[in-house]
């Protein structure tokens, strides 16, 4: 019988087929991979994914279903478990005074040892990439491209706390509920190298 899986893909976006994944599920893995972001829209709602999600614990086959639903208000009422909560750039974008809040619940919905996975752009490689900086650079406008975006974003969408591996994990063990277990201070993801890694074990 295969193992199985269940992975809860938090801000997924277009984020749906990341190598990452490959880290907890495989051919030998029956998963329950729901992508959670209040901007689908065609998404189902979290009651009809928690009822599959319930069928699927009870069965030995694969779902994958994209929901919309406000992330907050999701944390707060999803009753179900998951063996992995994913966070591929989305942390960034939290209000830094909901930062221990969006932590507490990610606590109460990911099961005991179970992970929670974070790529974020590092505030650190920004900040040297802005001291060395060369404004006269032939390939400034890409540099500069990449600094901006990656510290600010887009206003409709912005990045409102500062990201660094040391941040994260005095955040996440800050009530002792978590312990950083692995961390990538330099991480590749989507082209670019200035983001950071850390695994996330919850105790």
């Amino acid at each position: 019988m295969k193992k199985k899986c269940s992975i809860l893909n938090i801000g997924s976006g277009k984020l749906r087929n990341c190598i990452e994944f490959k880290d907890y599920i495989s051919d030998s893995v029956n998963y329950f991979m729901m992508h959670l972001d209040d901007n689908y829209l065609n998404g189902t709602t979290s009651s009809f994914a928690e009822r599959e999600h319930d069928i699927w614990l009870k069965n030995n086959e694969t779902i994958e279903l994209n929901v919309e639903c406000d992330i907050f208000e999701f944390l707060e009422r999803y009753i179900l478990s998951f063996d992995c909560i994913t966070c591929f750039r989305f942390f960034e974008h939290i209000d830094r005074n909901e930062l221990l809040y969006f932590i507490y619940l990610l606590s109460t919905i990911v099961k005991k040892n179970g992970i929670v996975d974070i790529i974020s752009p590092n505030y650190q490689l920004l900040s040297e990439m802005i001291v060395n900086e060369d404004p006269y650079r032939p390939d400034f406008k890409e540099h500069d491209i990449i600094v901006s975006t990656e510290i600010f974003n887009e206003s409709s969408d912005s990045h409102n706390n500062i990201t660094t591996p040391d941040r994260i994990k005095r955040l996440f063990e800050y009530e002792k509920r978590f312990e950083v277990i692995k961390e990538h201070p330099r991480y590749e993801f989507d082209g670019r190298d200035i983001y950071f890694r850390s695994i996330i074990r919850r105790i």
